[in-house]
């Protein structure tokens, strides 16, 4: 992983943890405005910055093109099947969980040295998170406006391609593709499984009743 993704995900820890003082390194003031910004959308408070004079803010270097971060859910599935040519990044080999917050994908793609990061990423919902994530700022990080800032921030691209889009049309859509895929929170990277008791199996559910279709999460 390059210095810079270290670097980013450590002021990002500070921040979500609401230090008070976050340490940085030495970086312009439009870096430090992404940072501000950051904290007030995702923690409503102004922290303040303490500069490590001994070390500078590192640049991303990209040595690939787009990646897909590839969890087997249904946005990720469906953009796999869509577009093949993009390599894919298995979530799990960088995360202890499956549907990490996009913060976190958006700094480890371009940790990675991929200029594009692609993730799937739906129009929210509000009901693909519990209470306890709203914690960490998943609100601010699912936006537009946030890819957009991470950008002039980091000089990498972060983007979903079913922002504008709601969950229930993508089911359809995979339903209609035969796009296999596996939303259970309880999977362990069985495609077939299905808990059938998890709050995304519950979702899942209720698309497949909505849309008139036999419960893929009995199968």
């Amino acid at each position: 992983m390059q210095k810079r993704a270290i670097q980013d995900w450590r002021i990002r820890k500070q921040i979500l943890d609401e230090q008070k003082v976050v340490i940085i390194p030495k970086m312009w003031d439009c870096e430090k405005n992404f940072w501000l910004n950051y904290a007030e959308k995702v923690c409503g408070y102004k922290p303040i910055f303490s500069v490590n004079k001994e070390e500078k803010l590192d640049h991303y270097k990209f040595h690939n093109n787009a990646c897909l971060f590839y969890s087997g859910g249904l946005e990720s599935a469906l953009i796999a099947h869509q577009q093949p040519e993009l390599p894919k990044i298995n979530i799990k080999d960088h995360f202890e969980w499956t549907n990490p917050i996009e913060g976190s994908l958006a700094i480890c793609g371009a940790g990675l040295g991929y200029k594009v990061t692609t993730y799937g990423g739906e129009l929210y919902d509000g009901g693909n998170f519990k209470e306890e994530e709203k914690l960490v700022g998943w609100e601010y990080e699912l936006t537009v406006e946030f890819a957009r800032e991470w950008e002039k921030y980091s000089d990498a691209i972060f983007q979903s391609p079913f922002w504008l889009i709601e969950k229930n049309y993508l089911f359809k859509v995979a339903i209609r593709e035969g796009v296999t895929f596996n939303s259970c929170g309880s999977n362990k990277g069985d495609l077939s499984y299905w808990c059938g008791k998890c709050d995304k199996c519950k979702q899942i559910r209720q698309y497949c009743y909505a849309n008139n279709i036999k419960d893929i999460t009995k199968l």
